[in-house]
């Protein structure tokens, strides 16, 4: 991933990453993740989305990057039945 998402590299435009990344905030890999492409957690990084039972969760496990040039707004998690993690949704604005 360093290769692809590295500092070096040339983007044509925002980039946006969002999914299970199966790691928080607050550890090692995440942050050097972090450093290293220039993403930055989106406003609520520490909403918890696994594991989800009955509409609760403990850890955030999912989670949305932005590069300059990206706000995410209105961030919120809801139920995906049959899974064991919440979904992240948001809406996404270029900033100008």
């Amino acid at each position: 991933m360093g290769r692809t998402c590295g500092p070096g590299d040339q983007r044509p435009g925002p980039v946006l990453v969002v999914g299970d990344l199966n790691t928080v905030p607050w550890d090692n890999a995440a942050k050097h993740f972090n450093m290293v492409t220039s993403l930055a957690w989106g406003p609520h990084p520490l909403s918890p989305t696994w594991p989800s039972i009955a509409g609760l969760s403990l850890i955030p496990l999912d989670h949305m990057l932005t590069s300059p040039g990206l706000c995410i707004l209105d961030p919120r998690t809801f139920i995906i039945p049959g899974s064991d993690h919440q979904g992240l949704s948001a809406t996404i604005a270029v900033n100008r």
